[in-house]
């Protein structure tokens, strides 16, 4: 009796399990607008850089990592140009808009504030939306 139990118990458990771990799996990001594409995870593919940014609908994390804590501020989409994939992305506290120019596949991104010397590159990580 005790290993009928112990046998289906752990038949319970496996298909418990196979239930539950594909849903999450199969899920697809969405990137049917640029605006879409950008939520996620990505990192900066600068070599020597480290930083990551995490994009929920309202809010972008930026996380040096190994250099001082996250800092989080609130933004607006602006603009939006699906043919072209970009977006005009104000952040709060910025006294112009940003264009954030996403590749074909909707993979990367580039953009370029007017104080660096050159563009900043970024690849999509995941889904997470915080570090």
């Amino acid at each position: 009796m005790k290993r009928n139990f112990l046998t289906l118990a752990i038949a319970a458990g496996l298909l418990a399990s196979s239930l539950t771990v594909p849903a999450g799996c199969g899920t697809a990001r969405d990137t049917s607008t640029p605006s879409k594409a950008l939520l996620g995870h990505w990192e900066n593919v600068f070599p020597g850089t480290y930083m990551h940014i995490y994009y929920s609908p309202t809010e972008a994390t930026f996380d040096a990592r190994g250099g001082g804590e996250p800092s989080t501020l609130t933004y607006k989409i602006t603009q939006e140009n699906q043919s072209e994939s970009w977006l005009m992305v104000q952040y709060a506290g910025s006294p112009e808009p940003l264009k954030i120019s996403l590749s074909k596949d909707r993979n990367s991104f580039t953009e370029n504030p007017s104080e660096m010397p050159q563009p900043l590159r970024y690849r999509y990580v995941d889904s997470k939306q915080e570090p």
